[in-house]
């Protein structure tokens, strides 16, 4: 459980980040550093809800929500590339069970990979 630790504390360190450029001053540089900031967020955010997804599907629990959140996360970070044209390029959304992050259906890709067709782990 400590790499879970780990990864929820950098997703904390981000929102810090986040909080803290919003004492800078307005302008380009703020911008800047404010959109670069909450791209760090979003790809830490997205890596421990993965992280987690994973444990739960180990343990036999339920990931929909967890999920959900997954394609949430995703969303905004997409609209945070849309919004701001200094965003840092995007992850491609790709179909792969390698990748950490990045692919739809993965609650069908979870229960396929740990559980047999029972329901019973691997």
């Amino acid at each position: 459980m400590m790499l879970f630790a780990e990864k929820l504390q950098s997703v904390e360190l981000w929102e810090r980040m986040i909080a803290l450029s919003n004492m800078l001053e307005s302008g380009k540089e703020r911008e800047f550093i404010q959109v670069t900031y909450k791209y760090g967020y979003y790809v830490f955010s997205l890596f421990e809800t993965m992280y987690k997804a994973n444990i739960f599907a180990l343990q036999n629990k339920d990931v929909k929500e967890i999920l959900d959140r997954y394609e949430t996360l995703w969303r905004e970070w997409e609209q945070l590339k849309e919004k701001y044209s200094c965003c840092p390029t995007l992850y491609a959304k790709e179909d792969k069970n390698q990748e950490l992050i990045g692919y739809d259906g993965m609650v069908e890709k979870v229960e396929r990979n740990f559980f047999d067709k029972d329901n019973s782990y691997n």
